[in-house]
């Protein structure tokens, strides 16, 4: 999440009525300010009910042809996971805001607060071997969960890996699970460690979220080499090193946009270190 005041105007204004009226329909009201998610396309707040009990309310805004299928249903389909620690989603409602549509999520508050306000790392984290512990022990539970939801496909990441690298990667010996598929730093909490924003989650490279968490931890080496250090099978690994190439195409097409504009010469490097040609 980041700041209202970096978001434009007219994004932040109906990302603001549209929480107003969601806060509305569940019978809640705003406690904090709206904390606002990538191009003003989300927004979230702290919330509370008539006897006092607290949630999060979260709100997506999105054209009407793109309100539709996994990204769309990703945090209600999430609910089907068991044993991975993420927010459940207590209701849900939908609607049309002149040309947009909006949906909105009623969501349980998890204790802590989310690792970063940006998706890339900016600064160090003290995270115990517990929390550490606790990332391998979901990733491993969801890695386990039977899905026909994808993040990516094998011809997606093959024709980004030859347009944006130059190499012509061979998939045949990538074994696939299911992953998060938007791993990063604004979507994890700590101290209690638990997963956010379960939009993309579905089948994907074995190892590619530790790959994506690795990428958006390069401008804090510490962190980066506790990732490297912690879990050395995902960069040997075929499949590891795919769903390297795999983040590193997402993070270098957000940065077309104007995204991550100083992670472009590190994840460059990256891929240049875990997967020159394969």
């Amino acid at each position: 999440m980041i700041a209202a005041a970096t978001v434009g105007a007219e994004a932040g204004q109906r990302l603001a009525t549209a929480l107003m009226r969601a806060s509305s329909h569940f019978d809640q009201r705003m406690v904090d300010a709206p904390v606002l998610g990538w191009h003003g396309r989300t927004g979230g707040v702290r919330v509370q009910n008539a006897r006092g009990d607290e949630a999060w309310l979260r709100v997506v805004v999105a054209r009407p042809e793109l309100a539709r299928g996994d990204w769309w249903n990703g945090n209600v389909d999430a609910s089907a996971i068991d044993g991975v620690q993420r927010p459940a989603v207590l209701a849900w409602h939908e609607w049309v805001e002149g040309s947009m549509s909006v949906r909105a999520e009623l969501m349980e508050l998890l204790p802590g607060t989310v690792c970063s306000s940006t998706p890339e790392l900016r600064h160090d984290l003290l995270l115990d071997d517990r929390w550490w512990a606790s990332l391998d022990d979901n990733l491993a539970r969801l890695a386990a969960h039977p899905t026909d939801r994808r993040s990516t496909t094998p011809e997606s990441i093959a024709h980004r890996g030859h347009v944006l690298f130059g190499a012509r990667y061979d998939l045949s010996n990538v074994a696939w699970v299911t992953a998060h598929g938007d791993l990063h730093w604004a979507n994890l909490f700590a101290p209690d460690f638990a997963l956010l924003d379960w939009e993309a989650w579905g089948i994907a490279p074995a190892g590619s979220d530790v790959a994506g968490l690795y990428l958006h931890s390069l401008l804090v080496p510490d962190v980066a080499g506790a990732i490297l250090d912690r879990f050395p099978a995902v960069f040997a690994s075929t499949s590891g090193r795919i769903g390297l190439v795999f983040h590193a195409s997402r993070i270098l097409a957000r940065a077309m946009g104007g995204d991550y504009p100083d992670l472009i010469d590190p994840v460059h490097e990256a891929v240049r270190r875990f997967a020159p040609q394969m």
